[in-house]
């Protein structure tokens, strides 16, 4: 397991530098482009900062190329099923997608065998659009605790008894709670 984690902890540094990165684009005649429309997969449900962010970019993209970004949502498989979809396209620049650390790193870690596309080789970053901090929050009027030592000594006292929300297995959020939960000994 320690060597998995390392493993993981490489990986993910690595994706930092690539984090969200787009399908690449190989056109005929650059001067031209774009001809028609492109679509813009994002990998996750709509709603989300990544969906919300991608349709910022794709809506300033409309105005600068005059030509309609189409943002389609492909969830599932912690990422993979919408970047397969980015991957397996015509490398020609109509398809593009928000990528993410989980397809970068986490899902390509957690099952090497089942992504059925490679982090780095598979795509070419375009361009970092954002980055979106990870939150610990809690319900104060079901968990008394105000602090992080607080929060411990109170997860401490009901082992598995304290459920949280994030955004699915193979993503940041998971991993993040498994970490802190791994140092504090809870």
């Amino acid at each position: 397991m320690n060597h998995f984690r390392r493993y993981l902890l490489a990986t993910s540094a690595i994706a930092v530098f690539l984090v969200p990165t787009f399908a690449s684009a190989q056109t005929d005649d650059a001067a031209s482009y774009p001809r028609k429309p492109i679509r813009f997969i994002v990998p996750l449900s709509a709603g989300g900062i990544a969906d919300v962010m991608s349709r910022m970019v794709a809506n300033d993209l409309n105005t600068q190329w005059g030509q309609p970004v189409v943002v389609e949502n492909r969830p599932g498989a912690g990422t993979a099923l919408g970047m397969a979809v980015v991957a397996t396209a015509a490398p020609d620049g109509y398809t593009i997608g928000m990528d993410n650390i989980a397809a970068n790193a986490i899902v390509p870690a957690m099952r090497p065998d089942s992504v059925p596309y490679h982090p780095t080789k598979d795509f070419t970053p375009i361009s970092l659009v954002g980055v979106t901090p990870s939150l610990l929050v809690v319900n104060t009027d079901t968990i008394s605790a105000t602090t992080i030592p607080e929060l411990i000594a109170y997860l401490k006292k009901n082992p598995g008894k304290v459920p949280y929300g994030s955004s699915g297995v193979g993503t940041s959020l998971p991993l993040g709670m498994e970490l802190f939960m791994l140092k504090t000994g809870t």
